[in-house]
């Protein structure tokens, strides 16, 4: 079960000269919109009217040159529509940096990081534990629909859609994905990137992620790009008592794909390419350590002064 402490959020509409307006939107529509989701504060924005977005938890787990951001948030739908697979598709649109669905890219000193090999190094996985391992890996036919999806909605739009996403449950658990009118869902937004945390210049601290927010009608479940074919059984297993009828799932190494005792479909997605995968890390200063002062050799008194860095003045222990 997701943990639950609720504070601020941001969801925003795209705003550019081919991004979405809010629109109409029929009860059958599969596409609800798009829309950004910042990975700061939020400010609570609909997509169709009823359906809002709020944050439950953010973590952040820094290792070996990698940070990896977790935002849980929590979806309340009093909309006049039933929700049967909520999908986040990732789409690059004309506000975001060149072929990812990321803007307002920012470093922790609030300076724009214009490395061209930064925002592609930002790649959607799975959050911490079974509950929030809601990454979604998609196929090039799954692009081609919501594309064709975005054209209908959006005539005259540069947008294309992505190869990884997220995927919303019911606020009961991973086995349910339909969030019904008047019932709360939740969905896992978890992406790693490069990162120094003893010298963040340059490196990403907050950024905005585009999403395409789309109705699907088959379930799917991804594979971790680090999980074994025993840990994703157990998962998919765990969630899903018995499975669902048409499952699909998507593997990393399909020439040695999990094998189910159920029929399933599996799929082959695009795997990630970051240019960056890991910082160049800098070896964190000492916390504490011991001056010692061996002696002093001098034919009048003399004053000998030691003087330390402030940004290391942490616990100094002088022995005479």
């Amino acid at each position: 079960m997701h943990k639950r402490w609720l504070f601020g959020v941001l969801l925003l509409l795209a705003a550019c000269s081919t991004s979405p307006d809010m629109v109409g939107i029929d009860d059958s529509a599969s596409l609800l919109g798009i829309a950004e989701v910042g990975s700061n504060d939020v400010l609570v924005q609909a997509l169709v009217p009823g359906l809002s977005f709020g944050v439950v938890s953010r973590s952040v787990t820094d290792g070996d040159g990698v940070r990896m951001q977790e935002v849980v948030y929590e979806i309340d739908n009093t909309s006049s529509r039933g929700l049967g697979n909520l999908t986040l598709y990732a789409v690059s649109t004309p506000n975001t940096l060149t072929g990812t669905n990321v803007s307002g890219l920012r470093d922790a000193l609030g300076n724009a990081i214009t490395d061209p090999d930064m925002a592609p190094s930002i790649v959607a996985v799975h959050g911490e534990g079974n509950d929030n391992a809601d990454m979604q890996a998609f196929v090039e036919e799954d692009k081609v629909r919501v594309k064709n999806l975005l054209d209908d909605m959006y005539p005259n739009n540069s947008f294309s859609v992505l190869s990884r996403g997220f995927v919303a449950s019911s606020i009961t658990g991973q086995d349910n994905r339909a969030i019904a009118i008047g019932e709360k869902g939740v969905v896992t937004i978890a992406v790693q990137y490069p990162f120094d945390p003893e010298n963040p210049a340059g490196y990403p601290n907050s950024f905005t992620l585009t999403f395409a927010f789309v109705d699907e009608a088959i379930i799917r479940v991804t594979q971790g790009d680090n999980e074994s074919n025993e840990d994703f059984i157990n998962r998919v297993t765990s969630n899903f008592n018995p499975l669902p009828e048409n499952l699909e799932v998507v593997v990393t190494n399909p020439a040695n794909p999990p094998a189910f005792d159920s029929n399933v479909t599996v799929l082959e997605s695009e795997q990630p390419n970051p240019p960056i995968t890991a910082a160049a890390t800098t070896e964190a200063l000492p916390t504490s350590f011991v001056l010692t002062v061996a002696g002093v050799n001098a034919t009048a008194d003399v004053e000998v002064e030691v003087v330390i860095a402030s940004g290391v003045q942490t616990n100094v222990e002088v022995q005479q």
